[in-house]
C-alpha cells in the first residue's frame, strides 16, 4: 500500500543480499531505500548510517555519490552542517568524476545557508 512505511522497512529488512558484482548495486538500493524510509519517518540518523552504508557496499561512480549526497541531506535536516560538508567534500574527493561531484559545490552552498 502506498504510504506503509513500516511493511515496507518489514519486506525490506527480510531482503537476503545476493552476491556478484550487480548484486553491489541491488544489495546497496535495498539499504539506500531503508535509508529514505527513515527519512521519511524523521530519524536522520539511522537515515545517515544507511546511506553510509549504502554507499560503502557499492563503491563506484554511480551509486557511491548518490548515497553520500543523502547523507549530507539527512546530516543537513538533522541540523549537523559539519557532517552535511564533510559528506559533500567526500563526494568531490573521492569521487571527481562522478555526476554528483559536479552537483557537490551547489549542496555545499546549500549547507552553508
Amino acid at each position: 500500500r502506498l504510504g506503509d512505511l513500516d511493511n515496507a522497512a518489514t519486506y525490506l529488512a527480510k531482503y537476503k543480499p545476493a552476491k556478484g558484482i550487480p548484486a553491489e548495486i541491488v544489495n546497496a538500493q535495498n539499504i539506500g531505500l531503508q535509508g529514505d524510509i527513515a527519512v521519511e519517518k524523521g530519524d536522520y540518523a539511522a537515515a545517515i548510517k544507511l546511506f553510509e552504508k549504502a554507499a560503502k557496499v557499492s563503491d563506484n561512480n554511480l551509486t557511491a555519490p548518490m548515497y553520500l549526497r543523502k547523507a549530507a541531506l539527512a546530516a543537513n535536516a538533522m541540523g549537523n552542517k559539519e557532517q552535511a560538508l564533510g559528506f559533500a567534500q567526500r563526494i568531490q574527493n573521492e569521487f571527481p568524476a562522478s555526476a554528483e561531484a559536479q552537483n557537490a559545490e551547489k549542496l555545499m552552498g546549500t549547507i552553508q545557508q
